[in-house]
């Protein structure tokens, strides 16, 4: 009929975007259920089935939002480590800007040391689940050696950052020490294994940092390279009474040189010096 309008043309961009909506719901739900199946009972253990009943989705929707097991292993660690899901570049997160345009050394130091600290309590759990699944599954040894070369192309931009270095160190020198010192091995040790507090490991790890790179602490530091910041009045642990991840004891004639951080970190890392033809520490 002359001058009607015609139909209607059809918009589904509401449609899509609620469609996106759910799709991330269900990722952010799915991941959330595997992180806590994976805690719970262990990377082995878990099943999808599992993960889908925890998420209160269909197992299909486990594969569709994210992938297999393996997949899901590998996502939850990789937001553990960032912190969130937002497609932002790690070393274009706030902390790292905020260490960038941080003019003295030793703050930068006490920046890296208080994020790498905060990312250990999220991930170091799932770091050794992670490490013992890559042994035998080469899609999760694949993303531990992805991983592996993140915190070492993390500890580059850290030492690049830094506002100079103590001289005689070499600045691959230096990305090894920093590499050593803020690894989740050593956050395992000290934190999960031996109970010192994720601030007292922090403090640790900036003091030992600062002193390995930039010489002389700065004041209210650790004087020495792996001294432990014990708080006052504090009661010192008996001799063979840590706990391990796996609730073992960690009674031995050795235990009490791997307890003392500068036996775990600082007398590696002067024999690794020495090896090298470098200056020990």
């Amino acid at each position: 009929m002359a001058g009607s309008a015609g139909p209607r043309a059809y918009d589904a961009t509401g449609r899509r975007r609620l469609a996106g909506q759910q799709r991330r719901d269900s990722r952010r739900r799915v991941v959330a259920a595997a992180t806590r199946c994976f805690l719970e009972r262990g990377y082995a253990a878990t099943t999808i089935a599992d993960i889908a009943r925890a998420a209160g989705v269909a197992v299909q929707t486990v594969y569709s939002a994210v992938g297999g097991k393996a997949d899901l292993l590998i996502e939850v660690v990789n937001q553990a480590v960032a912190g969130d899901e937002r497609e932002v570049m790690f070393l274009e997160r706030e902390w790292m800007t905020q260490l960038r345009a941080e003019p003295d050394p030793r703050r930068q130091v006490r920046i890296f040391a208080g994020e790498m600290t905060a990312i250990g309590a999220r991930v170091v759990p799932l770091f050794l689940m992670m490490r013992a699944a890559a042994a035998s599954d080469p899609q999760i040894a694949a993303g531990w050696q992805r991983s592996a070369r993140l915190r070492r192309e993390t500890a580059r931009a850290v030492v690049r950052a830094l506002r100079g270095l103590r001289p005689g160190l070499s600045r691959e020198h230096a990305i090894d020490l920093v590499w050593a010192i803020a690894s989740p091995e050593v956050y395992d040790l000290l934190v999960l294994q031996r109970g010192w507090s994720p601030a007292e490991c922090a403090d640790w790890a900036a003091g030992a940092i600062t002193a390995a790179l930039l010489g002389e602490p700065g004041p209210g530091e650790p004087r020495e390279l792996g001294r432990h910041p014990r708080r006052p009045g504090r009661p010192r642990r008996a001799s063979g009474t840590g706990r391990g991840v796996a609730g073992g004891s960690l009674k031995g004639p050795g235990h009490a040189r791997w307890a003392h951080p500068e036996g775990l970190a600082g007398q590696a890392l002067r024999r690794q010096a020495v090896d090298r033809g470098g200056q020990a520490m």
